[in-house]
């Protein structure tokens, strides 16, 4: 995620794109993502889960 899906990725993890569909918490998935770029901590896995789950709900028009 740090390499060439990372545009993809912010757009994603953006607080406020997360903020606006309200199913997981834009300040933990910030400072996850935060920590991961900074390379104080591997949180692939982590972000992974919600990087898909945001791109399958966008990817179908889907809202909560």
């Amino acid at each position: 995620l740090r390499g060439p899906l990372r545009e993809f990725a912010e757009e994603r993890l953006a607080p406020a794109r997360l903020d606006a569909r309200g199913l997981f918490a834009a300040d933990v998935v910030a400072r996850l993502w935060k920590a991961h770029l900074s390379g104080a901590l591997n949180a692939d896995s982590r972000l992974w889960s919600v990087l898909m789950a945001e791109a399958w709900l966008e990817k179908r028009n889907l809202s909560f």
